[in-house]
């Protein structure tokens, strides 16, 4: 089937970047130094750019090598952490995963999918005068409008039908917000059960007859019984019909929140009771982000600018922090140290007039300096030199320490050395030298950083 070609024009004062194509594209395009021209290094050489007298485009062409390379790839697991592969795709069930799990957090009550994405673009066409039947069938590459008018076409009638039956002016914002997906969102929804009601499903009577039988088991084969299959059987059926209970109790819970929740806020109100201003955001949390993730969601946040030139500088910022992104390890790397006295040498501390944001810059240099020094010179260290040698991971993780040499090598064996691949090219960030396998990678380790496995 031919592939289609959609003219993205740039909507110039957006009043959102988040949702922004040539934001998110040129950002991955930039974390992956995919240009031709090697001086197009960032969104601001864009606006450098202009086009020569007597043509009408310049085009910005990609590597050739880049052609084939999906945009959108899959997270891998390497002997440092997570890493974007380099030519695999982002399979369909990561992303509904966690496109599920967003709309969770977000308050919808309706499941949320990538084909809700698709429902949405679909019905925006049917509604647009610019789009015929016939674009809109080869944009959604459906052999005819029966296509949409069965599977697409929703049975919520989104025209004002009294406003047009009346002969008055439909209220087309009005119908719009009332038929949106937004409208149903409850950021006070439950989203998970609460310990309580997670362990009041070892209760139901079915469970309790698993778990009877499989203690039968446990008695049967004294110290043996996990090599059993019919034990494993068993625990597999425990775990699954635990399951099963807790997400029928959470659509229950769910259930009755939206049966009586209006109800309780109509009464509320009723009362005399103002309005409660206790909303769930994630960024009034803005100060527990790491850096750059602070940075991308100031940057798509921000508000239009008054001048083309100070929106092309939001635009640009937002890219850059998009590209930057990209390249920034998510999730723990170190698990959290239990309570301990510290070896680690204490930094000054700044004076009031000092420059917080210097400051605080100040104090992770020496912290990753002090550090550095332990991991040579500590004969058992409780500090990972993979992860501090590992520039992509939050400050946090990469200075973490753990509660004993122990620990460590616990988490060097799980984290770094379970993932290690034949023919990895592995080696050491922080004494920078490369190491010829996995071996070689436990003895520079034991030897050099005090790391044993």
């Amino acid at each position: 089937m031919p592939r289609n070609t959609f003219v993205l024009p740039e909507i110039i004062f957006d009043p959102s970047l988040i949702l922004s194509p040539h934001v998110a594209l040129l950002g991955l395009i930039f974390a992956d130094n995919a240009f031709l021209a090697p001086s197009l290094t960032s969104a601001e050489r864009i606006s450098e750019l202009d086009i020569p007298p007597g043509y009408e485009q310049l085009p910005l062409h990609l590597k050739p090598e880049m052609a084939n390379i999906p945009v959108f790839r899959k997270s891998i697991r390497t002997p440092y952490g997570w890493e974007i592969s380099p030519d695999q795709p982002l399979p369909y069930t990561t992303l509904l995963k966690w496109m599920k799990r967003l709309g969770v957090l977000t308050g919808f009550p309706q499941i949320t999918r990538p084909y809700c994405l698709r429902y949405g673009a679909g019905n925006a066409f049917n509604q647009s005068g610019d789009v015929s039947d016939a674009l809109q069938n080869m944009m959604m590459q459906h052999a005819k409008i029966d296509t949409f008018i069965k599977h697409y076409l929703r049975r919520t009638v989104t025209a004002d039908t009294r406003a047009i039956v009346s002969g008055y002016e439909p209220q087309r914002d009005l119908m719009r917000a009332a038929c949106r997906m937004t409208r149903w969102i409850d950021p006070d929804r439950p989203q998970e059960l609460t310990p309580e009601e997670s362990l009041s499903v070892n209760q139901d009577p079915v469970v309790c007859r698993l778990v009877t039988e499989r203690e039968k088991w446990k008695r049967r084969f004294q110290g043996t019984a996990t090599q059993q299959p019919g034990y494993r059987i068993i625990g597999q059926a425990i775990f699954n019909t635990r399951q099963r209970l807790r997400a029928a109790l959470l659509k229950y819970v769910q259930e009755r929140w939206d049966l009586e929740h209006p109800v309780d806020e109509i009464e509320r109100q009723l009362s005399g009771l103002k309005l409660s201003q206790d909303v769930k955001s994630t960024l009034d949390q803005n100060d527990e982000m790491p850096p750059l993730q602070k940075r991308l969601a100031e940057t798509v946040m921000t508000l239009p600018g008054t001048t083309i030139e100070e929106e092309f500088r939001r635009r640009n910022a937002a890219i850059d922090a998009v590209a930057a992104y990209c390249h920034f390890q998510e999730g723990g790397a170190a698990a959290i140290p239990r309570k301990r006295s510290s070896t680690r040498r204490t930094s000054p501390m700044p004076s009031k007039e000092t420059n917080p944001q210097l400051a605080a810059a100040q104090t992770e240099k020496q912290a990753l300096s002090d550090a550095m020094l332990l991991v040579f010179t500590e004969k058992r260290t409780t500090t990972c030199f993979l992860c501090l040698g590992e520039q992509s991971l939050p400050f946090e993780k990469r200075t973490s320490k753990f509660a004993s040499p122990g620990d460590l090598t616990k988490h060097f064996k799980r984290k770094h050395l379970a993932h290690i691949k034949e023919g990895d090219r592995l080696q050491c960030k922080v004494c920078r030298m490369g190491l010829q396998h996995k071996q070689h990678l436990q003895n520079h380790a034991e030897s050099i950083h005090g790391t044993v496995s």
